[in-house]
């Protein structure tokens, strides 16, 4: 089983490091309709920061056999290598469809069954790609 990790973009640090500082700021405030309610102030706060960091941390690509799996944050899945069809390099994947990554600069689109799309952005896209050629070499690849 081999591991790829996740390309992760800046702003996502600078995102925690604002909500950090937002945080600070009003628990220095001292107006009593906020310092009351303190603890659902720090929830507001805190479960979100709470989400990005846990997408930060775990978002990685495996291939294990002949599959490929996936985690980012809560979502996870993993697709059948022979399934996928084309593999779009450096493209972004707009509108409704799973994306399985933490930016949208250099990543890649995996076509796979007849319609489904995934969007990944491993760190390196070409070693991917190269080991997934090794399971199944008639894929067509662009970008």
């Amino acid at each position: 089983m081999k591991t790829y990790q996740a390309k992760s973009n800046s702003n996502i640090i600078k995102l925690l490091i604002t909500a950090i500082i937002l945080l600070a700021g009003i628990m220095l405030i001292n107006d009593s309709a906020i310092t009351s309610r303190w603890w659902v102030l720090l929830g507001l706060i805190l479960l979100p920061m709470i989400l990005v960091y846990h997408a930060m941390r775990n978002t990685y690509y495996q291939i294990f056999e002949e599959y490929i799996t996936y985690q980012s944050g809560l979502m996870k899945g993993k697709i059948y290598i022979p399934r996928i069809t084309m593999i779009e390099k450096g493209k972004y994947l707009n509108g409704i469809a799973a994306k399985a990554a933490l930016t949208k600069q250099g990543g890649m689109i995996l076509h796979y069954n007849k319609y489904s799309k995934l969007y990944i952005a491993p760190e390196n896209v070409e070693e991917l790609v190269e080991d997934i050629l090794a399971i199944k070499p008639d894929i067509l690849v662009t970008g």
